[in-house]
Order: C-alpha cells, then sequence, then structure tokens
C-alpha cells in the first residue's frame, strides 16, 4: 500500500474500543500541543529580535489551546495592555513609517513552522485545509491581517 497506513485494532467489547480512541485523542492533542508551543516559541523569539521597541520586545507571548486535534489555535504577538502602540509599529499610520516586526518573523520562520507543526493538522473551521502559509497567517489572528 503506497502512501498508506493501516491499524489493526484487537478489543474485547465496546468499553476497549472507546478506551483505546479515547487514549489516541489525549496523546494526539498533547503531541499537537507541544508541536504548537515550538512552533510559537520560535516565532515569538523572532519577531522579538525584529522589533525595535524594548517595550514590545518584553510585551511579545504565545498562547496555545488545543480543544481536539482538529480544533486548536496559536496566539502570537505583543499583549496590547503592555504594548497598545505595536500594530503602529508593524503597518505605520498615516504620519509615521512602518517597522514591521511580525510578518518578517513569520516570513523568516515559515518553512520551520510548517515543518514542526506538520501536514496532518487541519485548522478549525478550515474546511478541511491542511497547514499552509495561508493558514497560518490566518491562524496569527486580525495583527496579521490586512
Amino acid at each position: 500500500m503506497a502512501g498508506g497506513f493501516s491499524i489493526l485494532l484487537r478489543t474485547s467489547g465496546i468499553k476497549g474500543t472507546e478506551k483505546f480512541f479515547s487514549r489516541a485523542e489525549h496523546e494526539i492533542k498533547n503531541e499537537t500541543k507541544g508541536r504548537l508551543k515550538k512552533a510559537a516559541a520560535l516565532l515569538a523569539d523572532r519577531a522579538r529580535k525584529k522589533t525595535h521597541s524594548k517595550r514590545v520586545r518584553k510585551a511579545i507571548s504565545f498562547d496555545v489551546e488545543v480543544k481536539s486535534p482538529t480544533n486548536w489555535k496559536a496566539t502570537i504577538g505583543p499583549d496590547s495592555k503592555k504594548a497598545f502602540f505595536a500594530h503602529f509599529l508593524e503597518f505605520g499610520t498615516r504620519h509615521s513609517r512602518a517597522f514591521p516586526f511580525m510578518k518578517p518573523a513569520l516570513d523568516d520562520t515559515e518553512d520551520e513552522i510548517v515543518e514542526i507543526v506538520g501536514v496532518p493538522p487541519v485548522l478549525a473551521g478550515g474546511g478541511g485545509r491542511a497547514f499552509s502559509r495561508g493558514n497560518l497567517a490566518a491562524a496569527g489572528g486580525t495583527f496579521l491581517a490586512r
């Protein structure tokens, strides 16, 4: 069987099957959370290196949430309470040019993040789309959206 896989499952009754799938889902969720944390830490670290503001650098953090193997998200960026002006730096204003740090950090780490997170996970509400660059930007929230 080229490019596929098979699972041989031997259980004694419905309870054994339920226990197996429950344990498998738990392990997949934990593995996904670990991979997301690693990728989010990589992007947050790169964004800290890209910004010119010490205040923004200190405010950059990440949060990872895994509800199920197919429903997960990672939020990376500066805390708006600690650095309320970060989006002005990223996108600029009418009177000030942009000093982007999140987008360049994402561009620099894109391949590494996709390699860490992998292809199998599907974004929540993604309609079956695999993890890709477009989904990575969408998963970053409104901060990366234009």
